[in-house]
């Protein structure tokens, strides 16, 4: 009788270890998913605080444009871009808070100081709106006021405050951005999700060019496809069904997409069958994105 509960004794324990080991299991695994989706919002957060900074001196500048001067708005419009030439045709609407019917108006463009630089003559619109079509440097930001002339050769400025104009910056900063992704792992069979936005203007010379899919285990590229064709322009149902009941077991993060119409989204979802990860745990699994545009912008974009 004795020896039947120590080996009832023994059963439990053995079973207590298992059942401490499976529950270890699972709560490491959930750790490891939460460590991935804190990195990757530490990278998404890092990606919006830098467009933060970024568009922070234009809003100021533009907040004190409208308030210490006659101009109500100015907005512009990328036309067109020759790389080889490095020109850029920006369209350019001034709405001005009131204006004189004897009178021209006309924006002085420069890299440093717009007083000094070349006289552009903007064309009447209607009421208050005038327009110009501007063929400037790619490779710089420009600074412009709007000159008023009247027929006796008098001018004046129409605001005290320089406009900015980041053309170089635009075509330089945050033109790519990763807002959501899944991948997974069933032995040798790898799914990758992701979606991407990239800032173009609606102009193909700034568009997506090529995206590739690099995977790495233990520091070494076991494999890289091209996915460029297999991209789509819409999130498939079944990926917004994965990001409303997503299984523990994969790795994946996910925030809405805005709406901007100087942006292009694009997906992809997809199964690599790669033999060099066969009996490989997820995590010892690294997923880079490779995007590049038309004009040569590249970023890199690692899962982790």
């Amino acid at each position: 009788m004795r020896f039947n509960k120590d080996k009832v004794v023994m059963y439990m324990c053995i079973i207590g270890l298992i059942w401490m080991a499976i529950v270890s299991f699972f709560l490491l695994d959930g750790l490891r998913t939460v460590n991935r989706k804190m990195e990757m919002n530490i990278q998404s957060l890092t990606h919006q605080l830098s467009n933060i900074e970024y568009n922070i001196p234009f809003l100021l500048e533009n907040t004190l444009l409208e308030s210490d001067g006659n101009i109500h708005l100015i907005d512009f419009e990328y036309l067109s871009v020759n790389r080889n030439q490095q020109e850029v045709i920006v369209d350019v609407n001034v709405i001005l808070k009131e204006s004189l019917t004897d009178a021209i108006y006309y924006l002085k463009v420069s890299e440093e100081q717009p007083q000094e630089g070349e006289s552009h003559v903007l064309t009447y619109v209607d009421d208050t709106t005038y327009n110009v079509t501007l063929s400037v440097n790619s490779k710089q930001n420009n600074n412009f006021t709007v000159i008023e002339e009247r027929e006796d050769g008098s001018k004046r400025m129409m605001s005290e405050t320089a406009y900015f104009l980041p053309i170089y910056d635009d075509l330089i900063h945050g033109r790519m951005e990763f807002l959501e992704y899944h991948y997974g792992l069933n032995n040798n069979e790898l799914t990758v999700g992701f979606g991407l936005t990239v800032r173009d203007f609606q102009l193909d010379d700034l568009g997506l060019a090529e995206v590739s899919v690099q995977i790495w285990h233990n520091g070494v590229q076991v494999a890289e496809e091209v996915v460029t064709d297999q991209l789509s322009l819409e999130r498939s149902s079944e990926i917004e069904e994965y990001y409303t009941g997503a299984s523990v077991s994969d790795s994946y993060y996910y925030e809405e997409m805005a709406d901007d119409q100087d942006k292009s989204d694009y997906y992809y979802d997809g199964h690599l069958k790669i033999d060099a990860l066969r009996d490989i745990s997820l995590d010892e699994v690294e997923v880079i994105i490779v995007a590049e545009t038309h004009d040569g912008i590249t970023e890199h974009y690692t899962f982790y």
